[in-house]
């Protein structure tokens, strides 16, 4: 069945609606997950999502996440996938995703050893293939106790594999640095801010730096809402792409396993 254009103009603004609606409710990072390890077992979560993000063009797109974590003891093991359908100015379909693993080993209870794998695909922003491998530390500058005022820091070696849309293939080797601030409002909502600074080691004016802010808003028990805003600068991006670019995305996420 097909919609005439006032009818596709009421659907868009009933789904846009909704959107705004429930984002005045509230949600916790997905990297504030990934640095616990409190709980032994199985946990994770599932997020599905309406955004839209200004790149080259204002896009609409739809959004699938989800994120497993299994930890005993000192050892933790995280898969995080994502796999995005994207329309350009009503038209153009556009594809990104990313699988991402990543093997965690507390040393101390301030001092976690991490080594991960990623392979990536990204058509808005021009990114034919990066793969990428990386290992290091993650230090807790501190926390109070749980549900509390967290900060984070790390840093890992990054050997990184790249391919644009336009056949050139370039080569890194990056280290990757990241600052995570996590303020609490309740056991359940808190606001995140993470930050990376990926420079390339042998040439240090080639560099990416990406910031993401958000929020969840709980719903219900397992049920949340997310709203996030990202600002991403690279000095060296694919060609005919700007540096600077945003993105605001907001999401339902699904929370499952122990708390």
């Amino acid at each position: 069945m097909k919609l005439n254009g006032a009818k596709r103009g009421v659907v868009t603004g009933i789904v846009f609606f909704l959107s705004l609606y429930v984002s005045s409710q509230s949600i916790v990072h997905i990297e504030n997950s990934r640095f616990s390890q409190r709980n032994e077992g199985f946990s994770g979560n599932i997020d599905v999502g309406l955004n839209f993000t200004q790149a080259v063009n204002f896009i609409f797109n739809t959004s699938n996440a989800s994120q497993l974590q299994y930890a005993k003891k000192n050892h933790s093991v995280l898969s995080v996938n994502s796999l995005n359908l994207t329309v350009v100015n009503k038209t153009t379909p556009v594809n990104d995703g990313f699988q991402h693993f990543r093997y965690g080993y507390k040393i101390k209870e301030h001092y976690i050893f991490e080594s991960f794998v990623q392979g990536q695909y990204n058509h808005n922003t021009r990114l034919k293939a990066r793969y990428l491998a990386g290992i290091g530390m993650l230090f807790k500058v501190f926390e109070t106790k749980k549900d509390s005022l967290q900060l984070y820091t790390g840093v890992h070696y990054m050997p990184e594999y790249e391919e644009e849309m336009g056949g050139k293939i370039n080569r890194h080797h990056r280290l990757n640095s990241i600052v995570s601030f996590n303020v609490p409002f309740s056991s359940k909502s808190a606001f995140e801010l993470v930050a990376y600074i990926q420079p390339d080691i042998a040439r240090l004016t080639d560099f990416r730096i990406s910031s993401q802010a958000s929020y969840e808003i709980p719903i219900t028990e397992k049920l949340l809402f997310k709203v996030a805003f990202a600002v991403f600068y690279d000095t060296h991006p694919p060609e005919g792409l700007q540096t600077t670019f945003f993105s605001a995305r907001n999401s339902l996420k699904y929370k499952f396993g122990k708390k």
